[in-house]
């Protein structure tokens, strides 16, 4: 059962683009943190890798002043 507002599902090629801008942003953040032994915040930086990377055109993901 599908909902007649839900958005129409990415391609396959946006799902794995943003899989990998994901993994790198995560991974670059982790590297970071051991390389300097100052632990980063990991939690505020997933929730905006998935906002970023998985639904660009959202409101939220937008920049603002």
């Amino acid at each position: 059962m599908t909902d007649s507002n839900s958005p129409p599902r990415p391609n396959n090629i946006h799902i794995f683009f943003s899989w990998i801008g994901g993994t790198i942003g995560v991974s670059i953040i982790a590297l970071l943190s051991k390389t300097l032994d100052y632990p980063l915040l990991m939690a505020p930086f997933g929730g905006i890798c998935a906002l970023l990377f998985g639904v660009p055109e959202s409101p939220f993901s937008q920049p603002r002043n």
